[in-house]
């Protein structure tokens, strides 16, 4: 969870492309946490924000979940 967002940048992949993280940016830097999903320079986010999602805030906090981690698939379906 993000908290005190200043910048969130949203990408949707291309057609035919899955939206799994390969790679990934988690960086502190001048008071704020860069969360990226490539790896890149925290610097070079704001020129790659037609290709890259990415969030800029105060603060990231996450919970485990190892109930998910094993043998076995998970998949969750939600109605819609």
């Amino acid at each position: 969870m993000f908290e005190g967002v200043e910048r969130i940048n949203i990408v949707p992949s291309p057609v035919n492309y899955d939206s799994l993280l390969w790679g990934i940016l988690l960086e502190r830097k001048d008071g704020f946490i860069y969360f990226a999903s490539a790896i890149l320079d925290v610097d070079s986010l704001e020129g790659s924000s037609d290709w890259v999602t990415w969030i800029k805030a105060k603060s990231v906090k996450w919970r485990e979940a190892l109930q998910y981690i094993g043998d076995s698939t998970v998949y969750v379906h939600k109605d819609l």
